[in-house]
């Protein structure tokens, strides 16, 4: 960029020394004779004789115009001086880099490091876990939402966020997710049944109330499972029903119950052996086993919900006191039961025997405080787990999962 100096046409000339230069001396010759002074010009001649002298013009005053151009011609050669004398200082300092804040040089430093460390992450699990990935695939790809009223059996449901909610709020979900049995979930689809032309319906086909359809829904499931399950007392097992609840979903064709075993530990269901349902065959003496025990194994899903009033809660109390009976004579005297071992029948029938006076007294009972004792008698202190570890252990068949 031209500085004012050139703009203006000034140009700085060369330095002019102080002093005339003088040739330096040589070596060994004599030294300069020094120089001759200048003889000095004669003195004007005096004006001739006879004339006047005249007197020297007085200087004449320069105009404004003058003045103002030399005023700005000194201005200007003053700043184009200014700027020769700091031309060096530039040139000098022109080879250094121009310094960078040291915040920008950290920052672009520590951007470089995660990106080099996002890269290696990434590149690292696809080449480590391309066989985990290939694994989950199949366990994870297959989850999707299903509504509730198209379930079909043998459906496995992931109903972690179902469990959260109330018992009426869970029978009315309109939405499961369903994922691979052969993965994590949380219960498995066995039962789907009309209401039609049960105490759901009235006369009419209306709706007959949802005291009516829960009840339907109870006895429906509990009947479904125990004819479809394999082997129940392979997992703590709770039956769960999807139903409608309000007469506007009736309205809207909503009329069937979907049946589902919530149960503990269904972790790749049918694996060594473990099962809800028939994804293995029992033998002889299995099968004997779980037809002694179907009274009990169909009483006991049809444990009603919390909210359930007393009435329904004494009539299931009653409901297990029947069925331990009849599943006491069964593992005492059913022919089947000769291939079981007698060893081990007589003492799980022994142990549910205990349990008839308390089911017995929860059906009698007269407020909610007796009845909840009666049941935690029969239930906690006269519990047949460890009955049914035996026996289960006679016939070669897995623990009970309740974990």
């Amino acid at each position: 960029m031209p500085s004012d100096a050139e703009r203006d046409g000034l140009r700085p000339g060369p330095l002019e020394p102080s002093a005339p230069l003088r040739p330096a001396p040589c070596l060994g010759s004599e030294p300069a004779a020094p120089p001759r002074e200048q003889a000095e010009p004669p003195p004007e001649s005096a004006p001739a004789p006879g004339r006047a002298a005249r007197s020297a013009p007085a200087p004449r005053r320069p105009g404004r115009s003058t003045r103002l151009r030399a005023a700005a011609t000194s201005g200007r050669t003053a700043r184009a001086t200014a700027q020769w004398e700091e031309t060096p200082d530039r040139v000098g300092r022109a080879g250094e880099p121009v310094p960078t804040p040291r915040f920008w040089r950290v920052w672009w430093r520590g951007l470089a490091a995660v990106v080099v460390l996002i890269v290696v992450a990434i590149v690292g699990g696809t080449l480590s876990g391309t066989d985990e990935d290939e694994e989950a695939e199949g366990v994870y790809a297959q989850v999707r939402l299903v509504l509730a009223d198209q379930l079909r059996p043998r459906d496995c449901v992931l109903a972690g966020s179902l469990f959260d909610l109330g018992p009426r709020e869970r029978a009315a979900a309109e939405k499961v997710s369903v994922t691979s049995c052969w993965g994590p979930h949380d219960g498995v689809v066995f039962g789907r049944m009309p209401l039609a032309g049960t105490a759901a319906e009235t006369p009419g086909g209306g709706f007959a109330g949802p005291a009516k359809v829960r009840e339907a829904a109870r006895l429906g499931c509990a009947e479904r499972f125990a004819e479809e399950s394999r082997d129940p007392y392979s997992h703590d097992f709770t039956i769960q029903a999807l139903y409608p609840v309000t007469r506007t979903e009736w309205e809207k064709g909503r009329r069937t119950v979907v049946c589902w075993a919530s149960a503990k530990g269904l972790f790749q269901e049918g694996e060594d052996g473990m099962s809800l349902f028939d994804h293995h065959d029992l033998d002889e003496q299995q099968e004997a086993f779980h037809q002694a025990l179907k009274p009990l194994t169909r009483a006991r899903a049809e444990r009603p919900d919390e909210e359930e009033s007393l009435r329904t809660e004494r009539r299931w109390a009653a409901s297990m006191k029947r069925a331990v009976e009849e599943t006491v004579h069964r593992l005492r005297f059913d022919d089947g039961m000769g291939h079981f071992g007698t060893a081990a029948a007589a003492d799980l029938a022994d142990v549910l025997a205990t349990q008839v006076p308390a089911w017995d007294a929860a059906a009698k009972a007269e407020d909610e405080d007796a009845y909840g004792d009666a049941r935690g008698e029969a239930e906690l202190e006269h519990s047949f787990g460890t009955g049914m570890a035996e026996a289960r252990q006679v016939l070669l068949l897995p623990p009970v999962i309740t974990e």
